[in-house]
């Protein structure tokens, strides 16, 4: 089993459905809007990166009843597949983190992030987070730069290594911002963004459902 870090694909909106319900249910604040299925189909059709675990089904432990975390009910071909019938050699894909994002003429603004709560304190927003900082600060360099995105992530017991499926990002020299907001009390967040180099920049009174304000935040990219 792997962990493969890759572009946000339209036929992923499924899984990330789930998964935004998942993190939702376990959030102690609200961390996003309510949105349904063709909200995140909507929202698939634009720019993201995705973490996802991938594993074949000839190896033995996937078909324990034991397996926990995000393997459990594992998905083929987006939908779940019960043990007896997954065909031997098959890939299983289920993606436990990933960002969403619109790209402006200078802005690449972020809609929604979120990593599964099985997966919560293993590193792999992190991961995501720094991926795309790096895309924005070494553009057309960036292929040379995977092994540092590629820090060390914990994992659950299984997976054996992580590693990223990237495309060539091509934004030109043009010095470019990341925005993304937060609810005030999601301090975790906050201090993971303050972390990456995040500036505060703004605040929306009373934005979320629960009366709590958003706070802005801007990442400007490094290139010149």
């Amino acid at each position: 089993m792997s962990l493969i870090l890759r572009e946000l694909r339209l036929s992923d909106a499924p899984q990330i459905y789930s998964l935004l319900q998942a993190a939702n249910r376990a959030a102690s604040v609200p961390i996003g809007p309510n949105w349904n299925l063709k909200d995140v189909e909507e929202e698939c059709a634009h720019k993201g990166w995705v973490i996802e675990v991938r594993a074949e089904t000839d190896k033995a432990e996937l078909f324990r009843e034991d397996v926990g975390g995000p393997l459990r009910g594992a998905s083929l071909g987006g939908r779940d597949v019960p043990s007896e019938d997954r065909p031997c050699g098959a890939v299983i894909n289920n993606l436990c983190g990933f960002i969403l994002f619109r790209r402006g003429a200078e802005v690449d603004e972020i809609t929604f992030l979120a990593t599964h709560p099985d997966w919560r304190r293993s590193g792999l927003m992190v991961r995501l987070l720094k991926h795309m900082i790096a895309s924005l600060d070494f553009g057309e360099s960036f292929r040379s730069c995977e092994k540092d995105v590629n820090a060390d992530v914990m994992v659950p017991d299984g997976v054996e290594n992580i590693s990223t499926g990237i495309t060539k990002n091509a934004l030109g020299s043009q010095r470019r911002e990341i925005w993304i907001e937060v609810h005030e009390n999601n301090h975790p967040a906050r201090s993971l963004y303050e972390k990456l180099g995040f500036l505060q920049v703004g605040k929306r009174p009373r934005y979320y459902s629960d009366g709590g304000a958003g706070i802005l935040y801007s990442y400007e990219s490094k290139r010149s």
